[in-house]
């Protein structure tokens, strides 16, 4: 009797198919792992490119190297009364406080908006009166971290840190909480986390001791502080400053740095 052989059953559509497959998925893997590399080989150049100072001391785009730096400083006063004079609450019987570089642009403002104190305090050098108080506001000088009134005195705060006097940015929230009376609000200003501001050099803006490199250094210093965030806004350089840049040189400044982050603003409340 003729052996039998047993007839194996034909490779199933999956079976036949699998090797294919998996050329194409090895193909495509290789594909997209080339245009990777291609990608990350092109950012690495434009970040060596980018990130390489001018000089030995600026980077390539910050906003000092390309701006003189009273007009820098002048730019940021300007850009930062826009977003906060909208902002300033109904202040009838509480009393007010603006912490800035140089004379007052709130103060007086207050007291429109019935504050029965408005106190302006000059943070640009250590000590002294303010030259000359506008009507009705009460000026000096100090510095941020030390300021020479009682704890929980002020209903409502603007602080400006965005300043080459900012010092310890932690030291000078934990003393607007201070001052702040329970539940008490205001507004901090500070050089956007992502700015272009200089890194090294002498001409620069922001300060060494800048503590915030991003925006959850914020919340835990606010937090250190017992203030509670309660709104974020902040400047780009877009359109709506355009018009601040007159000069030819100016003008091509904007051309280059258009659309960079400019500052930061805090809203805050102490306590819950």
């Amino acid at each position: 009797m003729p052996r039998q052989i047993k007839k194996q059953p034909a490779p199933s559509n999956e079976a036949q198919t699998a090797p294919k497959w998996e050329e194409y998925l090895r193909r495509g893997v290789l594909v997209v792992g080339n245009k990777l590399e291609h990608l990350i080989g092109k950012a690495e150049k434009m970040g060596k490119s980018f990130g390489q100072p001018s000089t030995s001391t600026q980077p390539v785009l910050s906003l000092e190297g390309q701006l003189p730096l009273m007009r820098l400083k002048d730019l940021i006063n300007s850009v930062a009364e826009k977003v906060i004079a909208p902002s300033i609450p109904s202040l009838v019987d509480k009393t007010a406080l603006e912490i800035r570089e140089g004379p007052t642009a709130f103060a007086s403002k207050f007291k429109e908006r019935g504050a029965s104190i408005a106190v302006h305090v000059d943070i640009s050098t250590t000590a002294g009166s303010y030259d000359r108080p506008e009507r009705g506001v009460a000026s000096i000088r100090s510095v941020p971290s030390r300021l020479p009134f009682e704890d929980g005195f002020f209903d409502h705060i603007v602080g400006l840190y965005s300043s080459q006097y900012q010092g310890d940015l932690s030291k000078a929230l934990k003393e607007f909480s201070r001052l702040l009376t329970i539940s008490g609000e205001g507004v901090i200003v500070d050089f956007h986390p992502f700015g272009m501001y200089a890194k090294r050099g002498v001409t620069r803006l922001r300060p060494v001791e800048s503590t915030a490199k991003g925006l959850e250094d914020y919340y835990k210093l606010c937090k250190m502080a017992g203030l509670k965030i309660t709104n974020i806004k902040e400047s780009l350089l877009d359109e709506s400053v355009r018009s601040l840049f007159v000069s030819e040189e100016e003008k091509s400044s904007f051309r280059i740095i258009k659309d960079s982050p400019l500052l930061i603003y805090l809203f805050v409340r102490k306590g819950g």
